[in-house]
């Protein structure tokens, strides 16, 4: 079945609509198909979200510029001398300062672009503590005879996301303070005074200034009305963006641990760090030495069983030859062990070394 395509209400006739009072939020919206043969209704929010560059990443600002569109709207309005004196006798009324309350911007011109590049951030956050997680999984994989540096492997990588995600923390910790007074200035305003306004219809203003006023619109009270919705659904989307945030910030703080955690456990890995100066690199010919001694005493030994047999004279042929095996196998032992430095940084001596 053939989706029904809607012909939704453009943009700006939409927001005029409720800037003039000429529709009410609370109302649906109707809006029609293509061929006009169908109706459907909304509500505003649905209506706004039927845009397809509205959405839930950039639904707040949305509703902001509304709101600044309706502050402009009130500000303007209340230039009126037959609005002021209604103004002052609500004011009267709830024995409220007389003065007339004017509505002010309180959003930081760069509030917005600095909100999306620390979602930005969060996410760039999360993915090295991810990449930090992969390589950690990866640890019985790194071959003792890897090139030697004076760190262990993971330990720039663990600094590196620690470094990002702390810098993350403050700047999203700085964004909640900002948002917590976004939302105590919109709790400061004379909300008694808007519903008492959302009520009064243009005939009362009339009444109480004794004559027609013709700058006052005819709907005057969906005006106050639409501003009142506007204002707390601001105030809403503040709340439901500051406890994101509180989220964001809890989530890279348990990431934050977990990678101080790997950090502390670096020493679980067969590491072989670089030797330090001043140690005696002498030690490896010891062990070289104390290996080929082994078989040094070896030969000895079979001397002395075959003297005892009366088998001495052949073996005494033979010494010359197994002293020469002796030398080979020394020198294999340590060709083994030695490590080409035309090849290398570093040698297995040095590894060794390492240990002392």
């Amino acid at each position: 079945m053939e989706e029904t395509q809607w012909s939704y209400i453009d943009f700006e006739s939409l927001i005029n609509s409720v800037l003039n009072g000429d529709k009410s939020i609370q109302e649906p919206f109707v809006i029609y198909n293509e061929t006009g043969d169908k109706i459907n209704k909304l509500s505003f929010i649905n209506h706004l979200l039927a845009y397809e560059n509205i959405h839930k990443d950039n639904f707040l600002e949305t509703i902001y510029i509304i709101h600044k569109g309706f502050q402009d709207k009130l500000n303007k309005l209340q230039t009126n001398e037959c609005i002021q004196n209604m103004i002052q006798k609500i004011n009267g009324e709830w024995s409220e300062d007389d003065t007339i309350f004017y509505h002010k911007d309180t959003f930081p011109s760069d509030f917005f672009p600095e909100n999306k590049d620390i979602y930005k951030k969060y996410n760039d956050s999360c993915e090295s503590y991810e990449t930090v997680l992969r390589k950690s999984k990866d640890e019985r994989n790194i071959p003792l005879d890897a090139q030697l540096s004076s760190t262990h492997p993971m330990e720039r990588h663990i600094d590196g996301s620690l470094i990002v995600c702390s810098k993350t923390i403050q700047i999203i910790e700085r964004n909640i303070q900002k948002l917590t007074e976004l939302i105590d200035t919109l709790d400061n305003f004379n909300i008694n005074l808007l519903i008492d306004l959302s009520i009064k219809h243009k005939p009362l203003y009339i009444k109480l200034n004794n004559g027609e006023d013709s700058n006052i619109p005819e709907n005057i009270h969906l005006i106050y009305s639409n501003f009142i919705y506007i204002h707390l659904l601001l105030k809403k989307q503040l709340i439901h963006e500051l406890n994101g945030m509180k989220s964001m910030l809890s989530d890279l703080k348990e990431k934050c641990q977990e990678s101080d955690k790997m950090k502390n456990n670096l020493t679980t890995i067969a590491f072989v760090r670089q030797p330090t100066e001043g140690y005696d690199s002498n030690i490896i010919f010891d062990v070289i030495n104390g290996i080929t001694g082994i078989f040094s005493n070896s030969l000895d030994k079979l001397q002395e069983e075959l003297a005892a047999e009366g088998e001495l004279q052949q073996t005494e042929l033979d010494k010359d030859n197994l002293e020469i095996l002796e030398q080979e196998l020394k020198h294999s032992i340590k060709d083994e062990l030695l490590i080409d430095s035309g090849n290398k940084t570093d040698t297995v001596r040095d590894k060794i070394l390492s240990f002392y």
